[in-house]
């Protein structure tokens, strides 16, 4: 069960589909809290999805302040 939810989670995350990605991620960490790949996973995950966050408003404002001129 393990294996295909990590399969399903490297899937999802490579077909770019970040929240169900997350979903599975989330049910992995209730299933096998003490399991340190899957910990390790959400760490590189969080951090993946801060900086997507980040750069999608910096693109943001860049596109803001392109329309102003």
């Amino acid at each position: 069960a393990k294996d295909g939810m990590l399969e399903k989670f490297h899937f999802l995350r490579n077909q770019r589909m970040s929240e169900q990605a997350g979903r599975v991620l989330r049910r992995m960490l209730e299933l096998y809290p003490e399991d340190a790949e899957i910990r390790q996973l959400k760490t590189d995950f969080d951090e993946e999805w801060a900086r997507e966050v980040l750069s999608n408003h910096m693109a943001a404002l860049s596109r803001e302040n392109f329309d102003r001129t």
